[in-house]
């Protein structure tokens, strides 16, 4: 008997409700060779016995104490066979046709360690990441697990999810990943319907457990990258500083950012820059002249020579130009982005 190519992988705990629908949205794929792996983390419901009616064409596994599915997703992983494996949830569902594209794409794309496409919840379709996600993305946002591809060599080699984490292990698996390995979307392909449970895990845990993991998640990452150290003051302020993340996407998608100094984080891209206080949490767009404003300040330009430039750009009465500066000027300054030489 052939080995699989590919190894579906599915935690399961107090899912007897669900998980004969995840099941045979698996079963029914038009791809082969594949294996179904399945993991019942010590439920305390008639999944087991759900898991037992489909013996014969599963890879079923017990717990006999609840682990958390980051714990149960690597035991899986360590019996895994297949060349990739695609993650599922047991109160999910695999759309017809999902591992055959994964498949393709992989196949089609070699550099390619993670595929991912969008996500059904309720008819909405919801992009779980940018349509092209580049190597050194996801600091704002997440993939979705259920439906997401991942070559198992590349798994193994980052030593699976965290264990250690209370929550949002996906997130921080998605993060490692990317720094070694490219993600291909496919904005194109529906790969998954996500049902939303009130009683699922993270819905269970205390927003402070939450924000402290997701905390924690995100200072590693931007460490690891950047070596920067993100200060008690930036989670301390009123803005919360992960919508300031998601903002500053675009700039820390691109490898070839300019650092201001050590906790300033710019980057001027079309007609807009977005600059980051690490520092602080706070976050700053500067559109049109302010981009430009910014760009001749990183080029050592005077202000005289900035003044110029604006001229020349938009042709205004020089002390409109001249009072739109000094503003800009004042209030960078006041917020710590630039210093007087």
């Amino acid at each position: 008997m052939p080995l699989p190519v590919a190894s579906v992988i599915i935690p399961a705990f107090n899912a007897e409700a669900f998980l004969a629908e995840a099941l045979e949205s698996v079963l029914a794929q038009d791809f082969a060779p594949f294996e179904v792996l399945v993991c019942d983390d010590a439920s305390r419901d008639g999944t087991w016995r759900v898991m037992q009616d489909y013996a014969q064409r599963i890879v079923p596994l017990r717990l006999s104490a609840n682990v958390g599915s980051g714990r149960a997703r690597n035991e899986l992983l360590k019996r895994a066979q297949g060349q990739f494996v695609v993650l599922l949830d047991a109160d999910d569902v695999l759309l017809p046709g999902a591992l055959s594209r994964i498949a393709q794409a992989f196949g089609e794309h070699p550099q390619a360690g993670v595929v991912y496409g969008q996500v059904r919840y309720q008819d909405e379709l919801i992009s779980p990441a940018p349509a092209c996600a580049p190597n050194w993305d996801l600091l704002g946002c997440n993939l979705s697990n259920s439906g997401t591809g991942a070559r198992t060599s590349l798994l193994r080699q980052l030593g699976g999810y965290d264990e250690s984490l209370a929550c949002a292990e996906d997130w921080d698996l998605w993060l490692r990943a990317a720094e070694v390995s490219q993600l291909l979307a496919l904005p194109d392909f529906c790969s998954a319907v996500f049902r939303r449970r009130a009683a699922g895990r993270s819905r269970s845990l205390s927003q402070a457990l939450q924000r402290a993991t997701i905390r924690r998640i995100l200072e590693a990452a931007i460490q690891r990258r950047y070596g920067l150290k993100i200060s008690e003051a930036a989670w301390e302020t009123e803005q919360d500083f992960q919508p300031a993340i998601s903002n500053l996407h675009p700039v820390l998608a691109e490898q070839t950012f300019r650092l201001a100094s050590s906790e300033i984080l710019g980057k001027v891209i079309d007609d807009e820059a977005i600059v980051l206080n690490l520092a602080t949490g706070n976050y700053y767009s500067l559109e049109d002249s302010g981009a430009l404003i910014w760009q001749r300040l990183e080029a050592g330009d005077s202000v005289a020579q900035i003044e110029e430039r604006l001229l020349q750009t938009y042709q205004a009465d020089r002390e409109e130009i001249r009072s739109d500066l000094e503003s800009l000027l004042q209030n960078l300054l006041a917020n710590g982005l630039i210093e007087a030489c």
